[in-house]
């Protein structure tokens, strides 16, 4: 009998620590942008607060829909030149991005995400993001 094979599996280590920190660090500072011409809601948590709270510029944090052999949502962390993306506050700027893959070489992909460009016709444009959540954890 394999009892980690169905609906009412045990919960894997990982996941019991997983939901642990969750709860010991929840995501209790919020705030809203517009990107798109659509609200987005950032939550963030104590240790995110943190960190921010250490740079002397904005963190730039750009979502991307990432485009490949598969369909990815990326997040990306830059502190320096990076354009200026939507101000959350005075810490904190937003972007979001449709991206095509450079191409579709597995090991290609897994090791550096090339891009050859973002997407700006009408369909990407309608893709929004609707939520952000940031945890600091580790020194990532």
């Amino acid at each position: 009998m394999n009892i980690n094979a169905g609906y009412f599996q045990l919960p894997t280590p990982s996941r019991v620590l997983r939901s642990i920190d969750r709860r010991r660090n929840p995501f209790c500072h919020r705030a809203n942008a517009t990107v798109r011409e659509n609200s987005v809601e950032v939550r963030w948590t104590g240790r995110a607060e943190q960190a921010l709270s250490q740079h002397s510029k904005p963190l730039v944090v750009e979502m991307q829909v990432y485009f490949t052999c598969v369909v990815k949502k990326r997040v990306l962390f830059y502190e320096q030149d990076k354009p200026q993306g939507t101000p959350v506050d005075e810490r904190l700027n937003i972007l979001f991005n449709v991206v095509e893959s450079n191409s579709c070489d597995p090991v290609e992909f897994a090791n550096n995400f090339p891009v050859k460009q973002v997407f700006s016709s009408p369909a990407a444009n309608k893709m929004k993001p609707s939520a952000l959540e940031i945890d600091y954890r580790n020194g990532s």
